[in-house]
């Protein structure tokens, strides 16, 4: 599968994360730093494509197949979390929930990628008889696996603006649920056809994508349009 969005998707969120620890330390008062914002930014992405490189090299050497989808999920989501949280930290000079709040719906979204690439893939490693675990799944419970991801990044940001953790201009994050719903029915629907499974990938990147991008900005904007 050689799709420019979905190659790039993971670099374009490290850049977004970073932009979201920013944010999220702006949005609580920090006085913005524009040498460290910089220097988050540029480093975010060559940072993640290191990291992730460096996962796959050793996660295929070291891990049994049936981990290595999980193994390519869980870890890339983790590195973009620390991201968030890190820049935060990094003008901020203190850890802050904000950072959390905002950072782990979107380090649950970009789960959904591999995710979703891995499923893809699922044909491939059956014809060549690899033990993965997207051969292990049920093509039927794709979308339960698919659905279980998305879901409770949704549910934490609703939470976390109804408790005040957050502005409530972030809510409008919650919109990407639109495209989060549309990858898994994608994906339950056309599972044997190999272009739209690439598409439920696609779909998944930009509902990582929407929903990192509405959130700064409720971030940045909450205090000029506040809803009550």
């Amino acid at each position: 599968m050689n799709d420019r969005l979905i190659e790039w998707s993971g670099p374009a969120l490290a850049a977004l994360a970073a932009a979201l620890g920013l944010a999220a330390a702006q949005a609580d008062g920090v006085p913005f730093d524009a040498f460290k914002g910089a220097l988050a930014l540029v480093l975010a992405a060559p940072a993640y494509l290191g990291f992730t490189r460096t996962v796959q090299r050793v996660g295929g050497d070291r891990f049994a197949p049936l981990f290595d989808l999980v193994f390519a999920t869980v870890l890339p989501a983790l590195f973009l979390l620390l991201l968030v949280v890190g820049s935060d930290h990094l003008v901020r000079g203190a850890w802050s929930f904000t950072a959390f709040a905002v950072g782990l719906p979107l380090a649950l979204l970009a789960a959904c990628v591999p995710l979703a690439r891995g499923f893809a893939r699922r044909g491939e490693d059956v014809e060549a008889g690899r033990d993965s675990l997207a051969a292990a799944i049920a093509p039927i419970n794709a979308k339960l696996w698919l659905f279980g991801c998305a879901l409770p990044a949704y549910l934490w940001l609703i939470a976390q603006v109804g408790r005040d953790a957050l502005p409530q201009a972030c809510a409008a994050a919650a919109l990407s649920i639109v495209v989060s719903l549309r990858a898994v029915r994608v994906l339950y629907e056309d599972f044997d056809d190999a272009d739209e499974m690439a598409r439920a990938v696609r779909l998944c990147g930009i509902a990582a994508l929407i929903h990192g991008v509405l959130l700064v900005a409720g971030l940045l904007l909450a205090d000029h349009f506040p809803l009550f």
